[in-house]
């Protein structure tokens, strides 16, 4: 166990795995932020498209039931969008369900919603909305709340943040394998130069540590050790004589 808590492959496979682990945990992290931040784009886009449309319908109508009537036309095929328009005394038009536009509108009027999209949790679910005044052909004052469902945004960047979490401990586990093998592999040289120390003795001060295979790293320890040996030889020389 001491052995490998004093490794320097085992700390350098290690090094590795932290890094692989850093890098994909902060591209992860921007990836997710990215892919969040550009659903909000389109959501905001299509919210505030959705309000232009209501106020356009309320302008040119006349009379409450016409604009329910012309609203929920242009809003059929739609999937995952509420609207709520309420008047000064009553509700006017509720989309696609009376109950959810309803509880949505309350919510947005207590959160002070307005043209700026703001992301609101209502009965377990997720939405962001977005809310203004409407000028009615009749003269009425009205308001209207437009949402979206974005569930399944929440749900794709969940499933995604557990793929990028799995994909970072598979490279960390990868890269501290293949550190592993990178590092014993480098360090060769250091078991092949102690190979040859080992063999020296006072009868064989004549061996060298070959020089020419050896990595630029480890040069100047070549050198020294194979300079040590020279004097040591000249030194025992010098003592038979």
């Amino acid at each position: 166990m001491a052995h490998w808590r004093h490794s320097i492959t085992l700390r350098l496979a290690l090094a590795f795995a932290l890094l692989a682990a850093l890098v994909f945990t902060a591209l992860g992290t921007y990836l997710s932020r990215s892919a969040d931040a550009h659903m909000a784009e389109l959501d905001a886009h299509e919210l505030l498209g959705k309000l232009a449309l209501a106020r356009r319908v309320a302008i040119s109508e006349t009379t409450p039931a016409a604009l329910a009537a012309r609203l929920g036309d242009a809003l059929v095929g739609e999937h995952g969008v509420i609207v709520a328009v309420d008047g000064e005394k009553r509700p006017i038009f509720a989309w696609p369900d009376a109950g959810t536009a309803r509880a949505l509108a309350q919510a947005a009027a207590a959160a002070a919603v307005g043209e700026a999209p703001l992301r609101l949790e209502l009965a377990g679910g997720e939405y962001r909305a977005v809310a203004g005044a409407l000028a009615t052909g009749w003269g009425e004052a009205a308001r209207v709340v437009v949402a979206r469902d974005i569930r399944h945004h929440t749900d794709f960047l969940d499933q995604l943040r557990r793929d990028l979490w799995l994909a970072v401990l598979a490279a960390a586990l990868l890269t501290a394998v293949g550190g592993l093998l990178v590092a014993r592999r480098g360090l060769l040289p250091v078991r092949a130069i102690a190979r040859t120390a080992g063999r020296i003795s006072a009868g064989r001060l004549g061996e060298r540590i070959p020089d020419r295979a050896v990595p630029v790293e480890l040069a100047e320890l070549v050198n020294a050790f194979n300079a040590m040996l020279g004097r040591l030889e000249e030194s025992f020389r010098r003592l038979s004589d």
